[in-house]
Parts: structure tokens; C-alpha cells; sequence
């Protein structure tokens, strides 16, 4: 199961992943570390995992795809467009022009997961 987080626990991960000498003390860390997105560092700093990094991307291809539902001439970040793909979120219909860029609908799966983090945030 998908672990949704609010934005304030989105917040502190990123600011944790920008800058670990920082002493984050925020409600969200609790949770961060029960979910194993962030560990205590020995010197009582947090630092991210790759549980954690993956997190954020994650979050980051969600809302590449939310813009993209609302927006279907936008460009997706290459990294998302990939991992969309990859996953079946999204799927290519067809080369738009000789540079290979294509053009994109979302499938099924990816109305889904819209449908399914709209409904655990609303």
C-alpha cells in the first residue's frame, strides 16, 4: 500500500535531503523515521534514505502526471516520463515530430492513482 504524505512530512524530507547538518524539529520527522525515510545521525542530525529519496520521487512523478491530467501539451520531466511509462501510468500514442517527442495519454492505472491520492487527501 502507498504511503501518502501530507505536505508538511514532503516538506521536511526535502528540506532534510537538501540539507542534512540541519536540525530539523518538526511532527513530520517522527513519522519519517517510523516509515524509514529518514534515519537519526549520530550526531542527533537527520539524513535521508533511499526509502526516503524514492519517496520523493515518487511524489515528483505524481505531480508531474496531476499537472500533465490537467495540462496534456505540458512536457514531463524526463526522469518522470520514464518512470511513468515504465510503470504503465502513462503511454506513448505517437512521435510528434523527427526529434522523438511523443505524445502521451494517461492510462487507466494512472487515472487511478489521481483518483486515489484525490480521494486520501480530500
Amino acid at each position: 500500500m502507498e504511503v501518502i504524505l501530507t505536505v508538511d512530512e514532503v516538506l521536511a524530507l526535502q528540506e532534510i535531503k537538501e540539507s542534512p547538518a540541519l536540525e530539523i524539529k518538526t511532527p513530520a520527522v517522527p513519522k519519517l523515521v517510523a516509515l524509514g525515510y529518514v534515519r537519526h545521525g549520530i550526531d542527533g542530525h537527520h539524513a535521508i534514505t533511499e526509502n526516503g529519496r524514492q519517496a520523493l520521487f515518487y511524489r515528483r512523478c505524481f505531480n508531474e502526471l496531476l499537472s500533465f491530467s490537467a495540462n496534456p501539451k505540458m512536457v514531463i520531466q524526463l526522469e518522470c516520463e520514464e518512470w511513468l511509462c515504465r510503470s504503465g501510468h502513462v503511454q506513448r500514442k505517437s512521435v510528434k515530430d523527427q526529434m522523438h517527442f511523443f505524445d502521451f495519454e494517461i492510462t487507466q492505472k494512472g487515472k487511478d492513482w489521481i483518483a486515489s491520492v484525490g480521494v486520501a487527501n480530500g
